[in-house]
């Protein structure tokens, strides 16, 4: 079962001592769903009104508006047992670009309806005809793209700009998005910084020292490549702060999502 947070909420993030922090993790070793509320993140920041989420496990996707509203659709991703079949790739992209109509050139001139691509040659789009239709949020099906029913296409592509975040995931990530807001300060930075600086928020986070310093980063489609951004790696983050920083409190910010295991 996935429970999703107002958008809002993930924005402001609450303080807590180090030592109230340690300890509910001790209380807490076993509950899964704690341990990823309370994780610090790596968040990168959009100017955009939406931001998709693919969550991989469950076949869906999630649309979350900047009002706080979330929208849920099925969907079809890569199935890498297909000939010439891949897995639809985890990370962090931005809509590249759309098109009504387009043929593959790959899979005999197959017609994909509302394309809107993101990672190279993989994107949303619908497919004629509803045999597919079974397969949307119940198992992977395609050779790679994110395959939806027409109506989720048209409203996909008639509401969704370029430049909108992409976040695919399995549940596991170091990394996720919010909203950026009117009154705080980002960097917008041009491709070859951010990804430097990406690196540089994954390395302190990693090491325990997000809290003394880190990137606030815009993404959007002029400064994010097909290539995306990688989601690294949330079992590396450290349980608790290095021990001259335990005494100070700090701050943490809620997960885009919280999924409970059962």
């Amino acid at each position: 079962m996935i429970k999703y947070l107002n958008l809002y909420s993930i924005l402001f993030g609450f303080f807590f001592s180090q030592n109230l922090f340690s300890e509910s993790l001790i209380m807490n070793n076993e509950t899964r769903s704690f341990k990823k509320y309370f994780y610090i993140r790596d968040t990168l920041y959009t100017l955009s009104n939406y931001i998709i989420e693919v969550y991989l496990p469950a076949q869906k996707i999630y649309v979350h508006s900047r009002d706080g509203k979330v929208l849920e659709f099925k969907c079809s991703t890569g199935n890498p047992r297909l000939e010439k079949g891949v897995s639809t790739p985890e990370g962090i992209f931005v809509i590249q670009n759309k098109a009504r109509k387009i043929y593959s050139a790959q899979f005999d001139s197959t017609l994909m309806i509302n394309w809107m691509g993101f990672n190279f040659n993989i994107g949303f789009h619908a497919l004629q005809g509803n045999a597919y239709y079974k397969h949307l949020g119940r198992q992977v099906s395609s050779h790679g793209c994110i395959r939806i029913s027409r109506e989720t296409s048209e409203f996909f592509y008639s509401n969704i700009p370029i430049g909108t975040p992409v976040f695919i995931h399995s549940g596991k990530s170091a990394r996720v998005i919010a909203f950026a807001q009117k009154n705080e300060s980002y960097k917008i930075e041009n491709k070859k910084s951010l990804k430097a600086k990406c690196e540089e928020n994954l390395k302190l986070i990693y090491a325990g020292l997000y809290q003394l310093k880190h990137h606030k980063l815009i993404i959007s489609e002029k400064n994010l490549s097909h290539f995306g951004i990688e989601l690294g790696d949330e079992n590396k983050i450290p349980p608790q702060l290095p021990d001259f920083l335990k005494s100070q409190p700090y701050h943490l910010r809620r997960n885009l999502f919280d999924v409970k295991e059962k």
